[in-house]
This record gives structure tokens, sequence and C-alpha cells, in this order.
């Protein structure tokens, strides 16, 4: 056994969605000492050649060499032990054996393999894990190394966005049709996959710990008062669970009669009421292993609810209307009054019966004389993210509803039911067929998945008012200090506080700011050229011109092919086209730039999207994303090829990189992946997205123009942690915003004309 004295922390850049800040990796053991592993390795390597490698007569004994790594998807997070680096120098390793020693169990799975990994454990604390690693060569000889992870609790909601903050996602295997949370708890009616149990303690991260299986697809569930009981209703089946421990539920009771079953639920005290596909039932589940049925009503008008809500023995559900029934004696069921509405959800606050109706949005009926209903308001149409939207599910609570409206979660206060005020809102990534609320955090599920919606301060950011004037295009954005400068069609557009001009440039024009300057590369497709201008922005009223530069012309700009994107990384700028060609400059010497041309065309990679040295981010012929080194231009080597997210595989189309961490979006979608090792991307998370156009960072956020969504939308992206971002969205008023610009605290999405362009302050979101 070998032994190292010294604790590593091993810099992991926020590799997980659920690891706090890090993970500390520590060899220890009795024997010889050694150099350990390297505290910089990527993966936390730590063990080799410290005190095995020993001999046994004329056999070397073998050296165990630990790593560990951790990769995470959307229903869990997996800690990698890699033994493969351990080595016999005279012979072969036959044999592997991972071992726990000490902390909270752990299964650990292909124990006997070279490589070993367990699931990530819910720890409310930093926690210590000792483990093992045995070796065997072919001649019997071992050697043994321990090591021990410190890992850290799970993270919590917290996030600088305002407004509803998308903050975590589990996917579910089938639909979601309904979810109930009870404590750190929440219970999905998965269909086709039974009833989902999900740990949602830290919301950025909810886990899939259970499931339970039934015959027929889960459509609804309910819990005990005390949280011990689970109920389940498939399309005949009534079950009760014991979720004493949730983590690994019990049968109770399940009862095979179509007088049970049914599409929708809700346990008040002991009777539990059901709405069937032909009318309802009540039944007593004081003993949740002896369930009696002691109503049946098969009035087919009260039938099939979409929503179902019991207040002492008189019980309101919607179907296609609101029916209001008593059901206080259960051999009696009567109904009291009804209205015709499309209603998809209900929730029922003193006298008011808050409606999703639909295409109508919000109903607010008063239910005080059931036998006369009256309308008090209407609220919700005016209000949307997404062209085509209709109120799906609703939930309220202290004077706020909560509406799921086709995809988007809308806010809204409704203490003054004549004049409700619009608060915010964000877009879903499920359907928003249910939704409910416990701690200001809300829970929506619909089509695969549960998501996680942080309301704390639901405000959404508002626009303080139309911007500047139409441009043709805008290929790019730039920012200086006191001033917004545009790339367009045929130079730049200065907008300062003292003035606003136009500098002319020949041609398409790209463009990017760093460090106060202007990179303007401009150009003629017909005649096959193109510069490089570089201003200095540092007084935006008085552009001074530093050098123009023809930038060389083999094949970079050929005829037809455009400007794709402008990038600067230290004194390098990448200037690339759309036909696979790039211009590399050395801008050290911003009086004298040397330019060089890259082809990448001629290795088949059509499309670059990004850089970072000499890594260059390629799409390749089969539009995966590639990583090629040009460090030697006579023999660029490909990295790695990545397929994104097969859901949304489709070209890339504009990355950022940020130290290690890779941004890309493709037309659907917003990818994150840990470049840390280059050869070996890690995928972290992906968002869905409309139509995504130009994105910029600043600071922790990501804004990113999204186009031809329907009524206009932008999103903005928390990724403090990369692995778990934050997302919300800001409405526009445009159709497709072609581009998104920041300058300081204020970013600037700009649509087709003037009057769709948008000004946001973002002050409250500290950028930095």
């Amino acid at each position: 056994m070998r032994s190292n004295s010294a604790l590593q922390p091993i810099p992991l850049p926020l590799l997980s969605r659920v690891v706090s800040l890090f993970i500390i990796f520590l060899l220890s053991a009795c024997g010889g000492g050694g150099s350990g592993g390297d505290p910089d390795s990527v993966d936390g390597s730590g063990g080799g050649n410290d005190g095995g490698g020993g001999q046994s007569g004329n056999n070397q004994v073998p050296v165990a060499v630990t790593g560990f790594s951790l990769t995470t998807s959307s229903n869990n997070h997996t800690v990698t032990f890699d033994g493969s680096n351990s080595y016999d120098s005279d012979g072969s390793i036959s044999s592997y054996l991972w071992q726990q020693v000490s902390g909270p169990d752990v299964a650990i799975i292909n124990s006997t393999f070279d490589v070993a990994s367990f699931e990530y454990p819910l720890v409310d604390a930093s926690t210590t894990f000792e483990f093992s690693l045995t070796v065997t060569d072919d001649d019997g000889l071992e050697d043994r190394e321990t090591f021990t992870l410190s890992l850290e609790p799970l993270l919590d909601g917290s996030t600088n966005l305002v407004g509803p903050v998308s903050i975590g996602y589990v996917e579910t295997p089938d639909y979601a049709e309904n979810v109930l949370v009870k404590g750190d708890y929440a219970y999905v009616a998965d269909t086709e996959s039974g009833v989902q149990i999900i740990d949602i303690s830290h919301p950025r991260s909810p886990q899939v710990v259970a499931f339970f299986d039934t015959a027929y697809p889960a459509l609804d569930v309910a819990v005990s008062d005390d949280g011990k009981t689970l109920f389940i209703v498939d399309e005949r089946n009534l079950y009760s669970i014991d979720i004493t421990t949730p983590a690994t539920p019990q049968v109770i009771q399940s009862v095979d009669d179509d007088r049970f079953g049914g599409k929708t639920i809700y346990l008040e005290g002991s009777r539990l009421y059901i709405s069937r596909y032909d009318g309802l039932s009540i039944i007593d589940v004081t003993d949740p292993s002896a369930m009696i049925l002691i109503g049946n009503n098969e009035l087919y008008e009260i039938a099939n609810a979409n929503d179902i809500h019991v207040v002492g023995g008189i019980v309101y559900l919607v179907n296609d209307g609101l029916k209001i029934l008593d059901a206080r004696n259960p051999s009696n069921i009567t109904l009291l009054g009804s209205m015709d509405t499309e209603a998809n959800g209900l929730s029922l606050v003193a006298d008011i019966a808050f409606i999703a109706a639909g295409e109508d949005g919000v109903r607010a009926i008063n239910v005080a004389d059931p036998a006369s209903l009256i309308e008090v308001n209407t609220f919700g149409p005016d209000h949307h993210l997404v062209a085509q939207r209709e109120a799906d599910s609703i939930f309220v609570h202290d004077n706020i509803a909560y509406v799921g409206a086709k995809g988007t979660v809308q806010v809204w206060d409704v203490q003054d039911l004549a004049n409700p005020e619009f608060l915010g809102q964000t877009i879903s990534r499920t359907r928003t067929d249910s939704l409910v609320v416990q701690d200001k955090l809300a829970y929506v599920v619909g089509y695969s998945g549960l998501e996680v919606i942080d309301i704390h301060d639901p405000i959404s950011l508002i626009s303080q008012d139309n911007f500047i004037r139409e441009v043709d295009s805008i290929s790019e954005e730039a920012i200086a200090d006191d001033a917004i400068i545009l790339t367009v069609n045929g130079g730049f557009d200065v907008f300062a506080r003292e003035d606003t001009k136009h500098k002319a440039f020949p041609g398409w024009t790209i463009g990017t700011v760093a460090d106060k300057r202007i990179y303007g590369i401009s150009g003629e497709s017909a005649v096959g050229s193109a510069q490089l201008t570089i201003l200095d922005a540092s007084d935006p009223n008085n552009l001074n011109e530093l050098s123009t530069t023809a930038l060389p012309a083999t094949g970079a700009f050929a005829n037809n092919q455009f400007f794709n994107f402008a990038a600067v990384d230290n004194d390098q700028l990448l200037a690339s086209y759309t036909n696979g060609h790039a211009h590399l400059v050395d801008i050290s010497n911003t009086s004298n730039p040397i330019a060089e041309h890259i082809n990448l065309a001629q290795y088949g990679y059509p499309g670059i999207v990004g850089f970072r040295g000499d890594i260059i981010y390629a799409v390749a012929s089969d539009d995966s994303l590639a990583v090629v080194d040009i460090a030697d231009r006579n023999n660029v080597t490909e990295l790695s090829r990545t397929t994104i997210n097969e859901e949304f595989y489709m070209s890339p189309l504009f990355t950022i990189v940020d130290g290690d961490i890779l941004y890309v979006t493709t037309t659907f979608a917003f990818h994150v992946y840990d470049m840390q090792t280059p050869t070996n991307p890690v995928w972290l998370n992906t968002i869905p997205l409309d139509r995504t156009n130009r994105m910029v960072k600043q600071g922790d956020l990501i804004f990113i123009a999204l186009g031809q969504s329907g009524s206009g939308s932008a999103v903005v992206i928390d990724v403090a942690i990369p692995a778990s971002p934050a997302v919300t969205y800001l409405e526009t008023g445009t159709k497709t915003v072609q581009s998104v610009f920041i300058n300081q605290d204020t970013v600037i999405f700009q649509g087709y004309d003037a009057a769709a362009t948008r000004v946001y302050d973002f002050t409250p979101y500290i950028i930095e």
C-alpha cells in the first residue's frame, strides 16, 4: 500500500450541475512515499509510481493508478473511477477490484473492471468517502491504493436572473400528465411509465429516485396529509403506496375495478374523489390497505374531469365547463350548478374559482352561490412569448396566479381581480399540462419531464423604449464605453452620447470589439478581396483609425461567399467565412497586424464557428462539431468530433469559448460542453430554444436572439454554473430578432425594423 500525505484539490471547472464548488481527491494509506498524482490533473488522476512497483523475487509488483471524473445527464450524476492507467512493468494487470472503505454506502457499478462508477449521492454537507483499488498482475502479485473523495452538497436554486426563471429539469420516460409536490419529493403521473418519484430537495438538480409501475397508464396522484401514503389512479385501478421512504415505495393495496380507476383525483381528509370516464367515485381511504367505495355517480355530465378540487365535501370540477357538486352525502351526489366554458385546469381560492380556459386565458368565477355563478374577470391573452398560447393549468396562492399557457409560465397579481397585473413569464421546456407551487418554486410537467421554475422575483424586465433606426442587416455586435457600435451592411453605425455617425466600409462588414478597439473586416465578394481595419474606440465620438490591412485573398473570400463571424482571443483575431476558410491575424501590433489564410475546407470542414488559440471549433461535413488543432499548419489534427445532442441534431451555428467551457447554439437549442480535454468533450447541458440567432456573453449572462419565434422573444441564460444554466425569456415585439448587443448594463435586441428593437436595463442582473 502507498501513501501520500498531501491533500490535493483537483480543479474541476464546474464539471457538474450537481457540485457546488469542487471535489477533493486525497490519496492515503501506508507504505512508501512518492510524488503522487499531478494536482493539476484534468481528470483527478492521483496515483502512480509512489510506492508500488517493488520486487517480489524477480517479479515486479504492479502499480495501481487511480483517477476519477464526474459526468451528468438529465436524470443522474455519476462519479467515475478510472484505473486504466495502472500497470505492471514486467507483465499485465489481470484483475481490478474497487471497494468502499468508509463513508455513507454507495453502490459501485462494475467494481471488478478497470473503470467503475457510482451515482452521486444526496449529501447535505461536505461528506468524505474513502475507496480503494486493488490490482493483481498475471503472477498474482497485488498493489492497493486508497483515496478519499470529499463530495459537496447539491446546488440550491439561487440565480442572478429576475422574473420567472427555469433552474432545473429532469426527464421522465414517458408523457408526464400530472404532478403533485409534498416536501422534498415530486410525484409525477408519467402515463405508460407509471409514477416517477423525484427528489427535489436540490431544485437545480432534481433526480428520479424511484418509480412505481401501473397496469395501465398512470393519470393522477394524491398524497396523504402525513406524507406517508401515495394514491395513484390509472384507467381502471387504484393503488395505495407506502412512501414512508419515498425511494423505496411499497404497495399497500391495489384495486382492479373500473369504479376505482379514473382520470383525476383529489384527496380531502380520508375521502378520495375520483373523476372517472363515466362519472364520479368516492373512496374511503381511512385504512389504505382496505379502501372502500362509498359513493358512485354515473352521470356523464360530471365525468372525465381535467381537474378537480374539494372543500368540505363540495366538489368543483372542470371538463367541458365548471361543475359544482354536493358530495357531503356520498350516496346522494347532487349537481348544484354549472357554467359552460373551455376548462383545462382549476384553482380554488375562497369563493373564486380560477379556470385555465384555453384560448380564453384565465376566467375568474365567483362560486359563492353555485346556482348563480358570476364571472368576475378574464385575463391572460395579451401577454405571451409564443405565438399560439392557451391556458392549460393554473395554481393560485397568496393573491398570485401562476398560469401554464402552452409552453409558457405566466405570473399575475390577482389581489385586485378587477385589474389583474401581469408580472412576468418564461418559456418552459414542457407543455405546462400540470403546475403546482411550493416555497416560491413552480413545478411544471408536460411531454416527458419535470421542470423547476424559480418565482421568488417574478417581475420580468420590461423594455424601456424603441431604439435607433431601421438597418438593413446586423452581422455582429460591438461594445465601447458609453456607445453602441453596430457592424452593418456597408460599415459601422456608432451611437455615442454626443453624436451618431456612420463610418463606411466597402461591401459586407463584420466586426468585433476588444480592449476598446474595433476590428472591422469588410470586402466585396464579387472581387474576392477583404481588408481589416482597426479603430481606436476609447473615445467613441472620435474614432481613430490605427491601421488598414489587406487580407490574403487565396480562396478565403471567394465569389458568393460571406463573412460568418469575427472574434478576438488575446492577441489573435479570427475572421471566418461561410466556406470553411478564415483569416487568423496576429494583432499584437495593431499598427502592423499580420494575417494568414486558414483553409479548413480542404480537410472537410465547411464552416468555422469559434476558436481559442490554435484550437478551432469547426462544422464537420456530417454537421457535427469538430475540435481541430492548427498549431502545425501543415498537419492539421482533428482532436474530437461530437454529435450535438441527438434530439437537436443540427449543424452548430455560433459558439462562445470561455476558458474551458464551450457554449454552442444550433437552430433549436443551446448546448454547454466542458472542453478541458479537447480530445474528450464532456456534454453538460442542453436547453431547447426556438430558431437561435446571434448570442453574446457578459459576465455570467448569455443573451441569445431568437428568430422566427412566432411573436418574437430573446433568451437570457445565467451560466455562473455552466452545467446547470438558469433561463428566462424576454418579449421583443417582433417575429424575428436578428441580433443582440450590450453596452454596459443595457442590452439591445434588434429586430428587422426600428419599432421592433427593444432596450433592457440589466442593472438588476449584477453584470460585472
